[in-house]
């Protein structure tokens, strides 16, 4: 019943698609627990539908505010790397989780490729 409460806090304050991906980690779990541990009786989780995901297509950022980023990166050392970190991130469309795993052997420079590790 827990699990159930817990998804339906989470629908509160992510979409669909968050919401189905925490369900099926709650189901990984409790359907290994069931049979690993032998528990009597029907797993909750079987009673439980999954979220409904969205098919909606999220509306990309408007270009006057990708404009405002970019002369924000003006200056210093540390402004150009930020110019470079957000130029790639909307040239590559990887994650924040996928730029934190680049590492300078993923940049080829000569043909201008960037490995993206999922």
């Amino acid at each position: 019943m827990t699990s159930v409460l817990y998804l339906l806090i989470l629908a509160e304050r992510r979409n669909g698609g968050g919401c189905h991906a925490a369900f099926r980690s709650i189901r990984a779990l409790l359907l290994w627990a069931w049979e690993e541990y032998e528990q009597p009786g029907r797993n909750p989780i079987s009673r439980v539908s999954p979220p409904k995901k969205s098919n909606q297509v999220l509306p990309g950022v408007p270009l006057e505010d990708v404009s405002a980023m970019v002369e924000v990166c003006q200056g210093d050392k540390r402004a150009h790397r930020d110019n470079a970190i957000l130029l790639s991130l909307l040239d590559t469309g990887a994650r924040a989780g996928e730029l934190a795993a680049w590492t300078v052997g993923d940049l080829d420079i000569s043909t201008r490729t960037l490995v993206i590790r999922h």
